[in-house]
C-alpha cells in the first residue's frame, strides 16, 4: 500500500503532475534560465513559507491545505524543469504521460495523448513535433493498425526524466524513511481517498481549445 507515496523517479512526473492548466495550450513557461548541468546547477528556488499545522490541532481542512501546497510546489517543480531543458510546461507533462504509459506497457497514439492532456489534436501535433525535433520521442506504425502511429520514448527522454526528477523523488523518499510502515499505510490510504475524491468531483469538460 505504501507504493502510492513512493513513486520511482522515472515516473514521478506522471504520478504527481497529470494535471495541467489546459488554457496554456502549450504556451512557454516564463523566461528561460540556464540548463542544469554537472558544472552549472540550477539556481535554488526561493524559500516559501509553508503553513505547517499544529500537530495538536490537525483537522481535515489543514490536511487538504497541505495537499494543495504540495500540489502547487510540484507544479512549480515541473515548470522549473521545463525552463531548465528549454521546453514548454505541457511538453514536460506529455513526457510524464508517455513515461507512465511505457511503464505500464501501453501504446499511446497522438489522439490518446491529446485526450490525456486536454489539448486539441492540432496543438498536440505541434507538441509532438517539438519533442520529436528535440530527440525525445519518435513516431512508429501502430502494431495492430498500420493507419495509426504510436509514440515511443527515446533513451534520451528517459535519461532526461531520470536526471531532472531523481532529486525530487529521492528527497521525498528520504523524508518518508523517517516513518514506520504503519504510518505510511495511513498516509497512502489518505492520499488514495483524496485522489478518489478529486477524480469523482472533476467537472465535465468541453472540447479542447484550438
Amino acid at each position: 500500500m505504501t507504493s502510492a507515496v513512493t513513486p520511482p523517479y522515472d515516473s514521478i512526473i506522471e504520478g504527481f503532475m497529470k494535471r495541467q492548466d489546459q488554457s496554456t495550450g502549450g504556451s512557454p513557461v516564463g523566461e528561460e534560465r540556464p540548463a542544469c548541468t554537472a558544472s552549472a546547477q540550477c539556481p535554488a528556488a526561493p524559500h516559501r513559507d509553508v503553513s505547517v499545522p499544529d500537530p495538536d490541532h490537525i483537522t481535515p481542512r489543514s490536511v487538504t491545505e497541505l495537499v494543495r501546497e504540495l500540489s502547487e510546489e510540484t507544479q512549480r517543480y515541473v515548470e522549473d524543469v521545463g525552463r531548465s531543458i528549454g521546453h514548454h510546461r505541457s511538453d514536460v507533462i506529455a513526457l510524464g504521460v508517455l513515461v507512465g504509459a511505457a511503464r505500464d506497457s501501453k501504446q499511446v497514439t497522438p489522439t490518446d495523448l491529446a485526450q490525456s492532456l486536454g489539448l486539441s489534436l492540432a496543438a498536440t501535433t505541434a507538441l509532438i513535433d517539438r519533442l520529436e525535433s528535440a530527440g525525445h520521442v519518435s513516431r512508429r506504425p501502430h502494431p495492430g493498425d498500420r493507419r495509426k502511429t504510436v509514440l515511443q520514448l527515446t533513451e534520451q527522454a528517459r535519461a532526461t526524466s531520470r536526471a531532472q526528477f531523481r532529486p525530487l523523488s529521492e528527497a521525498m523518499q528520504q523524508q518518508l524513511q523517517r516513518y514506520q510502515p504503519h504510518d505510511l499505510d495511513v498516509v497512502a490510504a489518505v492520499l488514495n481517498d483524496l485522489l478518489a475524491a478529486a477524480q469523482a468531483t472533476r467537472p465535465p469538460h468541453g472540447p479542447a481549445p484550438g
